[in-house]
């Protein structure tokens, strides 16, 4: 680890003592080219007078005014024992840093401090040195949360860093209710969030039906408590990438699904970005959150619930105590909605006379309407409509939601299906039963077809059961296929060959049977009459 010390210029503030100290610090500079920046020479350890210090500092500053060269620095870092460091002056201050592993790491360390000193930018909230992990993740919180629509999952990812160091924790509002916030308590707005800060507390409020489940998600995640505790208090400059990279295999060893394991790298590697880009923390060189190897593969769900799995899930839902549950997930399985859109959405959103949910916002931040079945309008009715249109559809939380949804599962029955597996079921079924993708797409809100493809997850299985069913039914007379864009002349022409048609068929059928005994004569006397008579009907011939 690299260490970092400033040396005054004004060589009148150093103690006696220390003179010569800063003499041989400089010398050692020479071999950093520091002389030819047209640093002042000390050549022993005599005090200097007030003109020399004068002089120095008219030469400082005429360096600082010089724009930083590009291409490689002229400090050359040099090796002290088995590190490496460098020595740079700017702005009338001798830096010192040492602890690199190699030269390249120091050239790094040095352009990055070059750029920051020529851009004028001093780092923000002391610099990375003075900021730990924790802490800085606070802040890139109250930065970054307001404007992310996906906050809700985000705060949860940062609250664990910030509770390994007892911080106060983030806390999200919807930007209608900021005035919810405690009086006294700064807020930062955005597009989406009202985003402030609330007091870390180790008793935390669980509720009686949760116990259990949030005991099994501590004892799992004990070991990346363990190392998360450790990176979080350590400074920003010093966190390596080694560090993250052990992190990423705990988390790996505990089970977590790759997906959750991504979204943790990206969370860290935005970190790292925000913290650069924003707070002028140019010092830190290369993200250690970039190239962390993965070893897990990335494999795309296709579960869904099939019909036994659904009534056996139902039996079980109607012998629960809480009523809100049932219609709940009935409603996701019915729209293919996220857990969290009936969470966000509210009842003056629904329209049950057009049979459609109104979402303001999804996760792509523009919004879509929701189809509903009639399945959907009943769930909606068991759920209770509010008299209050801002009040949410859902009323529980989503750890409630979760929880009931694995107590459910267990009891059924039923492995390996998770609460996300009802908007692939529900994509799924919609191609079964129209053998249309569009409706599918429609029914997600997905604006690509890559997206649509993989939620319908049609099996080997159920293009069998198509191609096997038996439909009893008697084939109905075939009718011409009503084309959306067609004129209204077509459309009435259209109903006028199918009455025209009805009242043929009706005919024919109450015509009488043909009299045996004419059988062989009447077809011939019919044809010489119409022959003769060029104004016979010739539909007579046809009836014959």
């Amino acid at each position: 680890m690299h260490t970092n010390q400033t040396i005054p210029a004004n060589l009148d503030a150093v103690a006696p003592g220390n003179i010569e100290h800063s003499a041989d610090a400089l010398d050692v500079g020479k071999r950093a080219d520091a002389l030819d920046e047209g640093r002042v020479q000390v050549k022993s350890a005599k005090r200097k007078t007030g003109a020399d210090v004068v002089a120095k500092k008219e030469c400082a500053d005429e360096l600082a005014k010089k724009p930083a060269k590009k291409g490689r620095p002229r400090v050359t870092p040099y090796k002290e024992g088995d590190v490496w460091s460098y020595r740079v002056r700017r702005g009338g201050l001798d830096i010192y840093e040492t602890g690199f592993e190699n030269s390249d790491a120091a050239h790094e360390a040095i352009n990055a401090l070059i750029t920051q000193l020529g851009t004028g930018k001093a780092p923000m909230y002391g610099g990375p040195k003075e900021n730990s992990v924790g802490k800085s993740m606070q802040r890139y919180g109250l930065d970054h949360l307001p404007g992310l629509k996906g906050a809700p999952q985000a705060v949860r990812r940062m609250n664990r860093w910030l509770k390994a160091l007892r911080l106060p924790l983030l806390a999200i509002l919807p930007l209608g209710q900021a005035d919810q916030a405690p009086k006294g308590v700064s807020v930062r707005k955005g597009r989406y969030w009202a985003v402030h800060l609330v007091p870390h507390t180790d008793v935390a409020r669980i509720p009686k039906g949760l116990q259990d489940h949030r005991a099994a998600l501590v004892s799992k995640s004990a070991d990346s408590s363990r190392v998360r505790q450790v990176l979080a208090a350590k400074p920003m400059l010093k966190l390596s990438h080694d560090d993250l990279q052990r992190y990423i295999q705990v988390l790996e060893a505990e089970g977590l699904a790759r997906a959750t394991v991504v979204q943790e790298q990206a969370l860290l590697r935005s970190l790292f970005n925000h913290a650069r880009d924003c707070w002028n923390w140019n010092s830190m060189g290369k993200n250690p959150g970039s190239g962390l190897k993965l070893t897990g593969e990335l494999v795309e769900r296709e579960r869904v619930l099939s019909l036994d799995e659904q009534q056996r899930f139902d039996e079980v839902l109607r012998e629960c105590r809480e009523q809100l549950h049932g219609p709940a997930f009935k409603l996701l399985l019915q729209t293919a909605m996220r857990a969290s859109e009936p969470r966000n959405a509210t009842w003056g959103d629904v329209d049950m006379q057009n049979c459609i949910i109104t979402l303001r916002t999804d996760k792509g931040g523009k919004g879509r309407k929701v189809p509903l079945s009639p399945e959907a309008l009943d769930a909606l009715r068991e759920l209770g409509p509010s008299e209050d249109p801002k009040e949410p559809i859902f009323r529980m939380t989503y750890e409630s939601l979760k929880a009931a949804w694995r107590r459910v599962c267990e009891r059924a029955g039923i492995v390996d299906l998770h609460i996300h597996d009802l908007r692939h079921t529900a994509a799924t079924r919609m191609v079964l039963k129209t053998g249309n993708a569009v409706f599918a797409r429609i029914l997600t809100g997905h604006k690509n077809w890559e997206m649509v493809d993989r939620y319908i997850n049609v099996t080997a299985h159920d293009v069998v059961k198509v191609m096997h069913a038996v439909d009893a039914s008697p084939p109905a007379p075939a009718t011409p296929v009503e084309h959306a864009e067609a004129s209204a002349d077509v459309k009435a022409l259209m109903a006028q060959l199918s009455s025209l048609h009805a009242q043929l068929s009706q005919h024919l059928a109450a015509a009488p049977a043909p009299q045996p005994a004419a059988e062989s004569i009447e077809p011939h006397a019919v044809r010489r009459s119409a022959a003769n008579d060029p104004q016979a009907p010739q539909n007579q011939t046809r009836r014959s």
